[in-house]
């Protein structure tokens, strides 16, 4: 079985154009992610709505990043007759974990745990040295799923993309 790999980023100074430089990388285009962007960056917004709209962030994002896993088409019956519909063989299969990048990646996990309750997770301390002139990240902690070998798919949880030094 091949391996899957899909980046998605939430930015607003991306443009689409990004995706043609790497194919890899899906630049999620969702219309709530601007104002919700204004709302966390404002002075003004409280700090109990500045995790409300965090959150909502972190809800999109992550349903955004589960339609990037690969489906299969299936027809089930409804109670009105058959209908075309979808499955995730990765989520079905529970063949699908998550890694928070800690410590900021847990406000992510939150909302893959909403998303995907019993989802297998394993964490991640990396941290970029400030002081080096190359900004080189370190390792400092894994503790991943016994099986995240065996073609799982992972959901990285790491909200504080900004190089790409860290990855």
């Amino acid at each position: 079985q091949q391996r899957y790999v899909r980046l998605l980023v939430v930015s607003i100074a991306m443009d689409l154009q990004t995706q043609t430089i790497y194919p890899n990388v899906v630049v999620s285009t969702c219309k709530a992610y601007h104002g919700l962007f204004t709302k966390i960056r404002d002075v003004r917004t409280s700090s109990a709505d500045f995790v409300i709209y965090a959150k909502r962030l972190g809800r999109i994002l992550v349903e955004d990043a589960l339609t990037e896993i690969p489906t299969e088409e299936i027809c089930i019956e409804t109670p009105c007759g058959k209908y075309d519909g979808v499955i995730t063989p990765y989520i079905e299969n529970n063949n699908i974990c998550a890694v928070s990048i800690l410590r900021a990646g847990n406000c992510l996990l939150e909302s893959v745990l909403e998303c995907l309750p019993g989802i297998q997770v394993g964490y991640l301390l990396i941290q970029r040295n400030e002081d080096s002139l190359d900004k080189k990240a370190g390792h400092f902690y894994t503790k991943l799923p016994k099986d995240i070998h065996n073609n799982k798919c992972v959901l990285l949880c790491d909200p504080m993309l900004a190089t790409g030094g860290s990855a």
